[in-house]
C-alpha cells in the first residue's frame, strides 16, 4: 500500500505537549479549590490567589511543573485576561 493510501494521521508531539501544557494551565487557573491545584500549591509553594501557575525558587528543577509553567506562555498569547471588580486578578503579576 502507498503512503497515500495508508492514511496514517500521525500527530506532532512536540504541538500535542504544548496543547496539553497550555490545557494544564488554564485549569490552574479555573480550578481553583480542586486538590491538584491545592497539591501543586502546597508542594511547589505557589500563590494560591495567583491565576496563572508562577515560578518559584522551590520549583527549580521540576520537570512536570516546569513545563507546566511553559503552557503559561501559550495561554497568554491566546487569552485575554478582562478585570472586573480587581478582587481576582494580581495585577502586577498576570497582566
Amino acid at each position: 500500500m502507498s503512503k497515500n493510501k495508508a492514511n496514517l494521521s500521525i500527530r506532532d508531539l512536540r504541538k500535542t505537549n504544548v496543547a496539553f501544557l497550555a490545557k494544564c494551565s488554564r485549569r490552574y487557573g479555573e480550578e481553583k479549590q480542586v486538590l491538584w491545584r491545592r497539591t501543586v500549591n502546597a508542594k511547589y509553594r505557589g500563590n494560591p490567589a495567583a491565576f496563572f501557575p508562577t515560578w518559584t525558587n522551590n520549583s527549580q528543577g521540576r520537570g512536570v511543573w516546569k513545563g507546566v509553567l511553559k503552557g503559561v506562555d501559550t495561554v497568554k498569547d491566546g487569552s485575554k485576561l478582562e478585570v472586573k471588580d480587581g478582587h481576582s486578578i494580581e495585577f502586577w503579576t498576570e497582566a
